[in-house]
C-alpha cells in the first residue's frame, strides 16, 4: 500500500476472509471453507480457483453469495480490481446476509481508497457501516478509514468525529494513537525523517535548508512494541490542504530526498 495509507496498519486481507469463513454454514460448502482458508493463508490464486470451480458447479447454491465474495476479495488481492468489483457487487445483490453485504462494501471501499477515488471510498465505507452487523474491530477500522478519506479530500473538520470514535473505542492499539494524532490535524506535511535523537533531526534540517527547503522539527511520543513511550523528533516541511496537493509536494521533494513521505 502506498504513502496515503502510512497511518493505517490494519491487516485488511485476513480480516475480511476470516469473517466470511465464520458464516460458511451450508452442508455442501466445505470447498468454499477451504477457499477461505487458502485466502487467509495468503494464497489468493488458489482461493480464486476454488471460487471459480464452485461457481461453475453450483450456480444455484444457497451460498453462492459467499463464492462471489471469495472470488472478489481474491481478485482484489491479486490486483484485478475491475473483476473484483463485479464479483463484490454480485455478492451484494445475491446475499440476504447483512454481514456479508457489509464486508463486500468494505472491500469496495478499500479498492476505491487505494485508487484515490475518495467519494467512492466514502460511499462504500458508509454503506458497510449502515448495515450495523460488523464486529467492534471492523467498525473501528471503518471509522478510521472514513476519517482518513475525508482528510484526503481536504475535509479536516468533518474527519474529527470519525477519529474521535476510534479513540473512544480503544480496541485497536494500531489505530488509537494515529487517530489521536490525526484528530485535530488541519493539513498534510512532507516528512523527511524521524529520529530518536534530536541531533539527527538537526543535521537533516540543515541539509534541507541548504537545498532551499524550510524545515520544522516537531516531536511526537510513540508507544513501542514493549508498550514503552518514546519521543521521536520529526523533520517536516510544508502544509497542504488535501492529498492531491501534498502528492505534488512529495514528488517534488523526492527529487533530492527520496525518503520524503506525506503525513497529516
Amino acid at each position: 500500500m502506498n504513502q496515503k495509507s502510512v497511518a493505517s496498519s490494519v491487516k485488511t486481507v485476513p480480516l475480511l476472509a476470516c469473517l466470511a469463513l465464520a458464516g460458511c454454514t451450508s452442508a455442501d460448502s466445505s470447498s468454499l471453507q477451504d477457499g477461505f482458508k487458502k485466502y487467509v493463508a495468503q494464497q489468493p490464486v488458489e482461493s480464486e480457483a476454488i471460487a471459480d470451480r464452485y461457481l461453475a458447479a453450483n450456480p444455484s447454491a444457497p451460498d453462492i453469495d459467499q463464492a462471489y465474495y471469495l472470488r472478489g476479495i481474491s481478485r482484489m488481492t491479486r490486483g484485478n480490481r475491475t473483476a473484483a468489483a463485479a464479483d463484490l457487487h454480485t455478492a451484494i445483490t445475491k446475499t440476504t446476509r447483512a454481514d456479508l453485504r457489509s464486508k463486500a462494501y468494505r472491500a469496495l471501499g478499500d479498492m476505491a481508497y487505494d485508487q484515490q477515488q475518495w467519494p467512492d471510498a466514502i460511499k462504500n465505507y458508509q454503506a458497510a457501516l449502515d448495515n450495523l452487523t460488523l464486529d467492534a474491530a471492523s467498525v473501528t477500522y471503518l471509522n478510521y478509514r472514513m476519517g482518513e478519506t475525508l482528510q484526503c479530500q481536504g475535509e479536516w473538520t468533518r474527519s474529527e468525529p470519525w477519529f474521535a470514535r476510534v479513540v473512544a473505542a480503544r480496541n485497536d492499539p494500531t489505530l488509537t494513537d494515529p487517530a489521536l494524532r490525526r484528530m485535530h490535524a488541519t493539513g498534510f506535511a512532507i516528512q523527511f525523517g524521524a529520529f530518536q535523537e534530536v541531533a539527527g533531526a538537526q543535521a537533516l534540517a540543515a541539509q534541507l535548508r541548504a537545498a532551499g527547503i524550510v524545515p520544522i522539527i516537531t516531536n511526537e511520543t510513540r508507544t513501542d512494541a514493549r508498550n514503552e513511550a518514546r519521543i521521536w523528533f520529526l523533520v517536516q516541511s510544508g502544509s497542504y490542504p488535501n492529498w492531491a496537493e501534498a502528492l505534488i509536494g512529495r514528488d517534488r521533494a523526492r527529487a533530492k530526498f527520496p525518503a520524503a513521505m506525506i503525513v497529516p
